[in-house]
């Protein structure tokens, strides 16, 4: 999956920092931002689908959620909650999705469930794996 347009809405201001750090504070994507991305439905096979997708929530150190406004779902809704959480006396977060959609064409678009889920599942799987060099490569630049 890949970002090929995006059409950036700021986030309202982080309620956590102060207005003297407000300069340098970086952007979110908040509310009413959009995006276009493409991906490969089969791994093996080089056509490209694309979606268009719209932040319609956005709130600081809870969740946000993005929503099809185009593309191959009938009706598609993704919420990414984040949390703080203490594990093993560890400070962290935690990164919730709860994931709502519907595919076209009725009872013949239920034949492809499975197929659905099973690649949302790797994709799930593969940004878990991923996350700690995003995250660290983040506190890097932070530095």
């Amino acid at each position: 999956m890949r970002i090929d347009e995006l059409n950036l809405v700021p986030a309202p201001p982080n309620p956590m920092i102060a207005a003297a750090q407000l300069a340098r504070q970086e952007i979110a994507a908040g509310a009413g931002t959009e995006m276009k991305i493409s991906f490969r439905p089969l791994g093996y096979v080089p056509m490209r689908v694309s979606w268009v997708a719209r932040i319609t929530e956005f709130a600081w150190y809870s969740h946000f959620c993005d929503e099809q406004v185009q593309g191959p779902f009938e009706f598609f809704r993704h919420r990414h909650g984040i949390r703080p959480e203490i594990q093993q006396g560890r400070v962290g977060t935690q990164l919730t999705d709860e994931v709502e959609f519907s595919l076209p064409l009725g009872s013949l678009g239920h034949l492809w469930d499975k197929a659905v889920h099973r690649q949302m599942k790797q994709m799930f799987k593969t940004r878990q794996e991923r996350l700690p060099a995003i995250l660290e490569a983040k506190v890097s630049q932070a530095s």
